[in-house]
């Protein structure tokens, strides 16, 4: 059966949650159990992508773990860093792609009443992605064009392995 929204298309991202901020190491790992928890607990299948930048960097190294789990987190590069003029747009349009597909959703108002009590940061996010690229900050746009360039590869990995029966090589 084909999705009446996306016209079958597979993959769906669903964003059920952003934060925005500047807070200290040891909140940030705090902050993202708090995400877990609400999301339904620990799962292998839930990831949060996290840029590897300052903060970051120092959480790669150490990794995020409770209960003798170790918590599924994907590093990045900033959007655009280390890469060729015009790749930032380049990222910005081929996630655009993704958003007309249909595949990305946001939470609706019962969601996010039963799940977070706000529908604040909805609309700030809303906000930061109609405005680009005239917004004062462009760090929600990077953000979830990190998310959504983090969920393709792996879609594309799972393609390749599903057609061709080829090992799944992590970190392309």
């Amino acid at each position: 059966r084909s999705c009446p929204l996306c016209q079958g298309a597979p993959w769906h991202i669903f964003l059920p949650h952003m934060f925005r901020g500047q807070i200290g190491y040891g909140y940030l790992k705090q902050a993202m159990r708090d995400v877990y928890q609400l999301m339904g607990g620990y799962s292998a299948d839930h990831f949060i992508v996290v840029e590897k930048k300052s903060v970051g960097e120092a959480l790669a190294g150490e990794g995020l773990h409770q209960d003798g789990r170790e918590y599924p987190l994907h590093f990045r590069s900033a959007v655009g860093e280390g890469q060729t003029a015009g790749i930032k747009e380049k990222n910005i349009a081929d996630v655009a792609e993704v958003c007309r597909q249909g595949r990305v959703h946001l939470p609706s108002d019962d969601f996010l009443a039963r799940k977070t009590g706000s529908r604040q940061w909805i609309q700030e996010f809303e906000h930061d992605m109609f405005s680009y690229p005239e917004s004062q900050t462009d760090d929600v746009v990077s953000a979830f064009v990190q998310g959504v360039l983090e969920v393709e590869l792996r879609r594309l990995a799972w393609e390749r392995y599903l057609e061709h029966q080829e090992p799944i090589v992590w970190g392309l």
